[in-house]
């Protein structure tokens, strides 16, 4: 069966509403362990946002987090950061690689 791509606009689009900036890097995983997937954006500042998904995994609504609310708060890689997630060391967490 070949993959269906189907556009999202409006309020039918998960991040209407949500404003990163231009040449923004976003990536997508279960970051608070509940079973959906979150957005992690890196912006052109260098810096990472966190949208926690406060939806369901198939009706997502992506709120941002801020402060302490944020994993992220307080790093930057300089400029144009582009976050990735992966279970680096093996111990069954993600772990964060952001490049510039």
């Amino acid at each position: 069966m070949a993959n269906e791509y189907i556009l999202q606009t409006g309020t039918a689009n998960p991040f209407n509403g949500v404003s990163v900036g231009l040449l923004s890097a976003p990536t997508l995983a279960d970051i608070d362990g509940d079973g959906d997937l979150d957005a992690i954006v890196g912006e052109t500042g260098g810096t990472l946002k966190y949208y926690k998904n406060t939806g369901s995994s198939t009706a997502p609504v992506y709120t941002a987090q801020t402060g302490t609310a944020n994993p992220f708060n307080g790093i930057s890689v300089g400029k144009n950061s582009t976050p990735t997630l992966a279970d680096i060391d093996g111990d069954g967490d993600l772990d964060a690689i952001v490049g510039e």
